[in-house]
């Protein structure tokens, strides 16, 4: 409740304030039933008695008690700092400003920006846009700087007044990654895909599967080059793929066997893990390490040096990202990790790709 009471001191318009509306803004900030749960009338008087302590809230004694059990004064001073900019006090749209109220000094610097989105927000809740603009076109009108909003002080400042790229109506635009479909893509109401660290074994893999010399179980729909780091920037552009929207995506990751590969898979998971618990998300992914083809790189035994030795977040990143993966393979990794070795993914070679023929995932 504390933090209720200290944003409605923090946005309050006027400077005193009586006992009975204090406690109605809270009760129409947290709702009735959270309100009654937190303790209602008795949490909310000892909070107001810790803001009095803290002299943020003053009692004026002329306007006397308010004859409720524990008392409170029936007004309040609130006591802000003198360097407060009546500014902070004209915007009227859903902006919260708790923040610049704490830290008045920091509010010149955004002072422009806050009111164009100020402005922005309220026309916006008159007519929502039928039309979302990139957050880099966003960023150009409201700020003057199109790499603003994706800065991480445009992020940062965004957090401060509790506003998200939703709110402003835009959208990141997420880098285009390379990809390749076979027949029938999309046809089914799952999607099968592998991503594949590196360009030579996405060209391979591409070449045999168009050529029929090559095959999957489950079949493939398509296949994406992650082109190192680059996917965990680009993945979301799996959602301009037409067939994608609405379905069920199963994607196998395939990369280098050594530690760096691994800390992409886990990057890439995470932010998958958060895509899908996000109400703006167009399917549902679904990620896991290709078993398999790391069963078969590492057979191949075409071993080389680490660039460096692995230390305790690697072997912990290795224990999560292998889970699944059997006993066996999990020990021959990290026993292959810790003699300071790894296995390219180019190990695995188009011509013994086709010796193989067909692949489980």
């Amino acid at each position: 409740m504390q933090e209720f009471l200290q944003k409605i001191i923090d946005n309050y318009p006027r400077k005193t304030i009586s006992s009975r509306d204090l406690e109605n803004e809270v009760v129409s900030l947290m709702g009735e039933s959270a309100w009654e749960r937190a303790g209602a009338y008795e949490t909310f008087a000892h909070a107001v008695a810790r803001l009095v302590q803290k002299g943020e809230l003053v009692p004026l004694k002329a306007s006397g008690l308010n004859g409720r059990v524990p008392p409170l004064a029936a007004k309040y001073r609130l006591k802000r700092s003198k360097q407060y900019s009546s500014e902070i006090f004209s915007f009227r749209s859903s902006m919260d400003l708790s923040y610049f109220h704490r830290h008045p000094e920091q509010f010149q610097a955004y002072q422009q920006i806050l009111q164009n989105i100020d402005q922005y927000l309220l026309a916006a809740s008159n007519k929502e846009p039928v039309v979302w603009d990139t957050v880099n076109e966003r960023s150009l009108a409201l700020t003057g700087d199109e790499k603003f909003l994706s800065s991480s002080e445009g992020a940062a400042l965004l957090s401060k007044i509790n506003v998200t790229l939703a709110d402003l109506h835009c959208y990141k635009v997420a880098e285009p990654f390379f990809y390749r479909q076979f027949k029938n893509a999309g046809a089914s109401a799952e999607i099968n895909g592998l991503i594949i660290e590196n360009k030579d074994t996405f060209a391979s893999i591409s070449r045999l599967l168009e050529r029929s010399l090559l095959r999957f179980s489950p079949a493939l729909d398509l296949i994406i080059y992650g082109e190192g780091n680059k996917i965990t920037k680009s993945w979301t552009f799996i959602e301009t793929i037409p067939w994608v929207s609405g379905k069920t995506v199963n994607l196998y990751y395939f990369g280098d066997l050594d530690p760096e590969g691994f800390k992409i898979y886990h990057r890439l998971l995470s932010q998958v893990n958060h895509y899908n618990s996000s109400m703006m998300a167009k399917a549902v992914l679904q990620l896991e390490l290709a078993e398999s083809l790391y069963a078969l790189l590492l057979q191949q035994g075409l071993t080389r040096p680490l660039h460096k030795p692995v230390d305790d977040k690697d072997i912990s990143i290795l224990s999560i990202s292998c889970m699944n993966f059997s006993p066996e393979l999990r020990i021959s990794i990290l026993e292959l990790w810790l003699d300071d070795k790894m296995i390219p993914q180019e190990a695995l070679s188009a011509s013994r790709l086709a010796e193989l023929g067909v692949i489980k995932l």
